[in-house]
């Protein structure tokens, strides 16, 4: 959840209460997981970094 202007947006997940988020990207590396969302009048960039297994031979020549 987020506030923004004394409005609620929900941005991961659909609890009660919350208003929507838009996601307007998403971009996926084999590092990480991006997310673009429009909260209002608001633009939002959500980062998770993924662990890479230094064993998988393909994430590591996969490129970004």
């Amino acid at each position: 959840m987020v506030k923004i202007d004394d409005t609620t947006y929900s941005w991961l997940g659909q609890p009660p209460g919350g208003v929507p988020t838009n996601v307007t990207t998403m971009t996926v590396t084999p590092t990480r997981t991006i997310f673009e969302l429009q909260a209002g009048p608001m633009n939002l960039t959500i980062t998770f970094l993924s662990p890479i297994e230094a064993r998988s031979v393909v994430r590591l020549q996969t490129p970004c």
